[in-house]
């Protein structure tokens, strides 16, 4: 017979009476190329907000139309391409993860993305590309520039501070230009024609300007010549053709197509997070120890309460069993990392399920956690519990996880004590839901 091990007096009551299975800116004077002096631009300009990528902001390239790669190139962060299918990725020697729901190459660190992909990467990347097409219309949309049409549309040679700069023609870069400002500043480039970058020209940065801070929004085709280096977030309309050895410090979201010829293209460096922080609409309770970049974040509040895991009786075949290994769950479908594959399989297997259902419904991205997860959180109660506009968590009653023990029974958090417990998934408990970034 199935016991609680060393359940204090609370949970054995709790468990006993559940135990049952039925601003707009301000703006400045405009300044022209006639006002520059000292090959630098600057006016009292007030830094732009940036440009919200959402979820393309997860991709070093995301195309619509398809990424083609004369090798070898080095690519740093993920790739993706929608509507178009993974046969529109040339040159990377694609090899599909058994999943089916990415790629891999030897060429790119990172996974690679397309919509032929099994699901959920489908979905997922219409959303990114949405999220793309939106950044580029708000980069686009910004009105009352700092600069107009500076340099007559070639900037070669000129120190850009930061603002937002617009060009009504094409913008020319025939000798190297250099982006100076704080770690904090912001520039948007509207640039309503082609963009030409020349062979061994460089965009430099200087002040502890930051490459995620800088938008080029540029509506006809981008050329960078070739062993030319470019620093940014580039979010075009059309065509972006990467010449031969040129490099990139930032993301390329193109509209069309992406050409790559034996290139190197980097992700921007994101600033490190920490715990409490707020992001994609939770908190911060746990930070990948690789980059200090990426993580998980919980809910501000419980999407459920006094809800059953569901699912009793049935063998859930794709989702991993997790028992007690030296009175802690531990192993494949316990630790931090598998909350979201557990959820989807427990989906797949047990359409419906509560528990992982009613953590879903929070929207895209939102799920149920895997118990050291849930553990996870518990760590961090007390900075959690102290943001401003968040809910604590329950002391009388336990949290499902995502992570199953067996037919009958899934793991259970206290947040009063941190036990982790096997529990009847018939019995009523809450459930806080949590999503990566």
């Amino acid at each position: 017979m199935k016991t609680f091990k060393l359940i204090p007096i609370l949970a054995l009551l709790i468990i006993g009476v559940l135990f049952s299975c039925e601003s707009e800116n301000e703006t400045f004077d405009t300044m022209d190329a006639d006002n520059v002096a000292d090959n630098t631009a600057s006016t009292l300009n007030q830094n732009p907000n940036k440009v919200d990528l959402g979820e393309a902001g997860k991709y070093a390239i995301l195309s619509k139309s398809g990424v083609t790669n004369v090798p070898p190139s080095a690519i740093t962060g993920d790739m993706g391409v929608s509507p178009i299918a993974q046969t529109a990725i040339t040159g990377f020697a694609l090899s599909l993860d058994s999943s089916g729901t990415f790629a891999t190459s030897s060429q790119v660190s990172g996974k690679i993305y397309a919509a032929s992909a099994a699901a959920p990467t489908p979905s997922e990347l219409t959303l990114s590309v949405l999220d793309m097409q939106a950044a580029y219309t708000d980069a686009a949309g910004r009105t009352n520039p700092d600069f107009l049409n500076l340099g007559a549309g070639n900037i070669s040679g000129l120190t850009l501070d930061p603002g937002l700069y617009k060009w009504t023609t094409a913008l020319l870069v025939t000798t190297d230009v250099t982006i100076k400002g704080d770690a904090d500043d912001v520039w948007v480039f509207q640039v309503a024609g082609t963009f030409n970058m020349s062979s061994a020209v460089r965009i430099n940065l200087a002040g502890g300007a930051k490459a995620s801070n800088i938008f080029w929004q540029v509506s006809g085709a981008v050329t960078l010549g070739t062993t030319s280096h470019f620093e940014g977030i580039l979010l075009g309309a059309t065509s972006v053709a990467v010449q031969t050895g040129a490099s990139v410090n930032g993301r390329l979201l193109a509209q069309t197509a992406v050409t790559l010829q034996m290139n190197t293209v980097t992700e921007p460096a994101s600033t490190t997070v920490a715990i409490g922080d707020l992001i994609d609409g939770g908190v911060v309770f746990w930070v990948n120890p690789d980059d200090n970049t990426h993580g998980l974040v919980c809910a501000m509040s419980d999407s459920a309460t006094e809800v059953e895991w569901g699912c009793f009786g049935i063998d859930l075949l794709n989702v991993p069993n997790v028992a007690y290994n030296n009175g802690n769950p531990m192993g494949p479908g316990a630790e931090i990392g598998y909350g979201e594959s557990n959820t989807n399989l427990i989906l797949d297997d047990c359409s419906g399920a509560p528990a992982a259902t009613a953590a879903g419904s929070l929207g895209d991205g939102w799920f149920l956690p895997s118990i050291n997860e849930l553990q996870e959180m518990y760590v961090h109660k007390e900075i959690l519990e102290a943001v401003s506009g968040f809910n604590a968590f329950s002391d009388d009653w336990g949290y499902w996880s995502s992570t199953e023990y067996d037919d009958d029974y899934a793991w259970l958090q206290f947040f009063i004590y941190g036990g982790q417990y096997d529990s009847s998934k018939c019995v009523a408990n809450y459930v806080r839901a949590v999503r990566a970034f």
